[in-house]
């Protein structure tokens, strides 16, 4: 069955492609296709993409300070329903966005409190 398919899109690519570069994207796995055609030889591509957005993110909160992360987690936990749900789907930025701001808000938050102190 795979033989079959394979050799089917090998054919197709053959009688209708010259040059193909193709992003798809699912959730978390992004990959690119690229194919070129020289006379009888056909090169393909396929390039997985990790995704940055997310990596850059988690590298971020590590360094985040416990009890800000803790608050940050509680106060979204009331305005995003089933958070880590939409965090795994392609609205992921959206939490991460809404992250941020919650974060800098707290900060901020926290910055003025102090400032209050001096």
């Amino acid at each position: 069955m795979k033989q079959e398919l394979l050799t089917q899109l090998v054919k197709e690519l053959f009688g209708s492609v010259d040059e193909l570069h193709q992003e798809y994207k699912d959730n978390e796995i992004s990959y690119v296709i690229d194919a070129k055609k020289e006379d009888n030889v056909l090169n393909i591509t396929i390039s997985l993409n990790e995704n940055k957005d997310k990596e850059e993110f988690q590298k971020w909160i590590q360094e985040l300070d416990d009890d800000i992360y803790e608050e940050t987690i509680e106060s979204l936990k009331d305005k995003i329903k089933n958070l880590n749900e939409v965090y795994e789907s392609e609205d992921y930025q959206d939490v991460i966005d809404a992250f941020k701001n919650k974060v800098k808000e707290i900060a901020q938050s926290r910055i003025d409190y102090l400032k209050t102190l001096c």
